[in-house]
């Protein structure tokens, strides 16, 4: 007899095999050079070609704490879906994970972290790479591991199907008739999954069939049947002067803000959320386009500028007249960049 607990299980459990099914034709990237002991840059232009030395994928680099290098190597797909994947080897977030600025063919593509590892590559021409790398505070040495996969769309989209209503179980009483139902679901789901051989054209079949079964069934009745809506928005918090310096918030910045038009671009529904004029004035004058960018997506109505404060301040030791001047200065410079009038008072930290 089928338990709860086996169910949960096996569900569990199948998390790993769809995850390896999600890409394919994985290789190590060939031909890196690395140009080492970079300060903050100033500008979008690399080191010379003479600053580069050979650097294999998977070394460490970084000669102490808020250590920059820059990477560079070329890449040819040829096939549709390939992507680049960039990381640390490190799994989990945490602030001492290194953080990259990727620019394809000259331009600055989006930021890398350990949230955000993968970007799609244009197929059928040369894709000329530069990775702009930071260690973090207070880490002696990192990795960088950097691959090519082609991913399946439909195990990496069943991977998600399942993974968020899988986490949802762990908000509910278990004893609970949405617990037993949601797990159902999800049981029934992988129970229809080929697993003799992952390579066959039956798996990928029977991928599609859980993947119609869950869009019909769990999303399209199941979940149609709620009485609640949540409605969420992106959002980061970034703290100006932190474990870094105000030069590392103005790479952060181009980081945060580069991830999100990315994502922007690949999902037409996503929409942000973002305060600080602080950041706003530094992406201004590092990078123009990238704010010309933030600039539409806020006259789309998927940006929206809010919070108020010129940066998120303390309020404790702060006058009042400070305050005060923290609020106009920021309504200001909303008002004026991107005719926004600023309804919230946006203080997560206090």
């Amino acid at each position: 007899m089928q338990t709860q607990r086996d169910a949960y299980r096996k569900v569990k459990r199948y998390f790993k095999i769809i995850s390896e099914a999600c890409d394919t034709e994985v290789r190590t990237v060939e031909g890196i050079t690395i140009a080492e002991n970079i300060p903050y840059k100033t500008d979008d232009t690399p080191p010379a070609p003479e600053a580069f030395a050979p650097f294999t994928s998977g070394n460490s680099w970084g000669t102490g704490n808020d250590s920059h290098a820059w990477f560079h190597f070329t890449l040819s797909p040829t096939g549709e879906n390939t992507f680049l994947r960039v990381f640390s080897g490190k799994i989990g977030w945490d602030a001492l994970n290194p953080q990259f600025i990727l620019y394809i063919n000259g331009k600055l593509r989006m930021g890398m972290d350990v949230n955000h590892r993968d970007v799609p590559l244009t197929p059928g021409q040369e894709n000329d790479v530069y990775i702009y790398a930071y260690t973090g505070p207070n880490v002696p040495q990192s990795a960088l591991v950097a691959e090519t996969f082609v991913r399946d769309d439909d195990a990496f989209g069943l991977y998600y199907d399942l993974y968020y209503p899988f986490e949802m179980l762990s908000y509910l009483n278990k004893e609970s008739d949405e617990y037993a139902k949601i797990l159902s679901y999800l049981f029934r789901a992988v129970s229809m999954l080929e697993l003799y051989d992952l390579q066959s054209d039956a798996f990928r079949a029977s991928i599609k069939r859980a993947r119609a079964f869950l869009e019909d069934e769990f999303y399209g009745k199941y979940c149609c049947e709620q009485k609640t809506t949540t409605v969420c928005i992106g959002h980061t918090h970034i703290d100006c002067a932190w474990l870094w310096t105000l030069a590392q918030t103005r790479e952060k910045v181009q980081r945060t803000f580069s991830i999100v038009l990315e994502l922007m671009k690949r999902y037409p529904e996503y929409k942000f959320m973002s305060s600080q004029p602080l950041l706003y004035k530094y992406l201004r004058e590092e990078e123009p386009e990238l704010y010309e960018q933030v600039k539409e997506r806020v006259r789309e109505g998927r940006w929206e500028c809010e919070g108020s404060m010129w940066v998120e301040a303390d309020c404790n030791i702060p006058c009042g007249e400070s305050l005060v001047r923290q609020v106009m200065y920021g309504k200001n410079f909303f008002r004026d960049e991107f005719g926004v009038e600023n309804r919230v008072l946006w203080l997560p930290d206090v």
